[in-house]
């Protein structure tokens, strides 16, 4: 994970150090949850055939997701739990543990991607084409649509202009 400003009032360093310590578990997350509602469509379909699991992955391949997702979730999160722990600052037992608010809101929005599976159906295509053509089409592809799902964050110029150049650029004629 970059530590970084990803929208405009994006200044929250010490959760973003928090989520960069969790990132790994959050990969985990992402990953599991959608290899799992792919394995279970597989048995539903019981279309097994050119299907194998994912045992490893390049972790690179799916930075710039998870980023824009922690981002999201910074934005439409953060400012009620900062006021959480204002108001309990007398009571550090009250103070909101970050990484666990951090991980259980992405299990939650990675489980409700059920709903729309075009996204898991990229981070599946991401990991099954780690570092090819085709998966990097489906990264970028996730990011733009990411970008599309968190319409209300105000996201800073870089962050679309590299989701636009990832969209644009020829995977298959590296110069």
């Amino acid at each position: 994970m970059f530590i970084a400003s990803c929208f405009q009032g994006d200044d929250g360093r010490d959760v973003m150090r928090i989520q960069q310590d969790v990132f790994s578990e959050a990969l985990g997350i992402i990953t599991g949850t959608c290899l799992e509602v792919t394995n279970f469509a597989h048995r539903i379909l019981d279309r097994w055939e050119g299907w194998e699991s994912v045992e490893r992955f390049d972790h690179r391949t799916l930075q710039m997701a998870h980023d824009k997702i922690a981002a999201a979730w910074r934005f439409q999160c953060l400012p009620s739990l900062r006021q959480m722990e204002l108001t309990h600052v007398q009571e550090s037992k009250d103070k909101p543990d970050f990484a666990k608010h951090w991980l259980d809101w992405l299990r939650e929005e990675i489980q409700s991607w059920k709903h729309n599976p075009y996204l898991i159906r990229l981070v599946v295509e991401i990991l099954k084409n780690q570092n090819q053509p085709v998966g990097y089409r489906a990264e970028a592809n996730l990011n733009w649509e990411l970008i599309d799902r968190y319409l209300d964050v105000p996201w800073e110029q870089w962050i679309r202009d590299a989701t636009s150049a990832d969209l644009h650029y020829d995977y298959s004629n590296p110069a």
